[in-house]
């Protein structure tokens, strides 16, 4: 319940959030849902399947932290580029 408010004080607060700090907090999180997935199914091995929806789950955050990134800086969203970069940055998972 308490990271419900978390979120909701993060999304009606975005647009005053400074960039690197942006920058920072989504690529956090990509990365802590990684480990987290990581962790749960190739370390502690008790729980591979939620390991294996952490592992998905930070693929589909590098995603949106790309576009979100890119919407930043005024990058062009429709260009697909940016779907080969994610593409690339996720295949090591594959």
């Amino acid at each position: 319940m308490a990271w419900d408010w978390c979120f909701l004080f993060v999304a009606s607060n975005w647009e005053k959030i400074g960039d690197i700090f942006r920058i920072i907090l989504l690529a956090g999180s990509t990365v802590r849902i990684h480990y987290a997935g990581y962790y749960l199914r190739y370390e502690n091995q008790k729980y591979p399947k939620l390991g294996f929806a952490l592992i998905f789950l930070s693929a589909l955050f590098f995603g949106a932290s790309l576009f979100l990134i890119a919407q930043i800086y005024n990058i062009n969203a429709n260009n697909s580029t940016l779907v080969l970069v994610w593409l690339l940055g996720v295949s090591p998972l594959i």
